[in-house]
This record gives structure tokens, sequence and C-alpha cells, in this order.
């Protein structure tokens, strides 16, 4: 079995501590270059199809407005249809 001297084992922990700092670069190199990769897709995208505006969601006057809506099939919006209401309390108690 060799025996390292100091000097050895300190150049064999610094040249492990580099190595796995190079390792984790590379790393941090290829997903950045990844979603560079992804932007410039989505900006060429973007380019040739822009986001049209199509009308917007607005509720037609005169309907109650309601969280939970109902997207038509021309896109308009209506109120869902109100669940039937719990039976009373006060005929339950009687």
């Amino acid at each position: 079995m060799w025996l390292l001297t100091d000097v050895q084992e300190w150049n064999r922990q610094r040249r492990r501590a580099r190595a796995a700092l190079r390792s984790k670069e590379k790393t941090i190199e290829k997903v950045v270059e990844k979603a560079r990769r992804r932007q410039r897709l989505i900006a060429a995208f973007s380019r040739r199809y822009p986001p049209q505006i199509r009308r917007s969601a607005v509720p037609p006057l005169g309907a109650p407005l309601s969280r939970k809506m109902i997207v038509q099939a021309d896109g308009s919006l209506t109120p869902a249809p109100t669940e039937e209401q719990e039976p009373n309390e006060a005929g339950f108690h009687q």
C-alpha cells in the first residue's frame, strides 16, 4: 500500500473538487442552453402566429353574475345551472 504525503492527499482532494465543479458547470450550461433554445422556439412561433384577440368573455346583459359560468359553443358565457337548494332546516325541526 502506498503511503500518501499530505501534499499528495491535498492535490487529490483539489483535483476531485475541481472535477466536481466542472461537472456542475457543464450541467448548468446544458440547462441554460436548453432554456435558450426553448425561448428561441417560443419567440419564432409567436412571430409566425401572433396571438389573436377574440371577443372578450363578458356575460350577456341582464344575466345574473355567478361564480360558476359555462362557456357556450359560440364563446359567450352563461351562468351555470344552480343546484337544487337544500331542504329548509326550519321544516326539518318541526
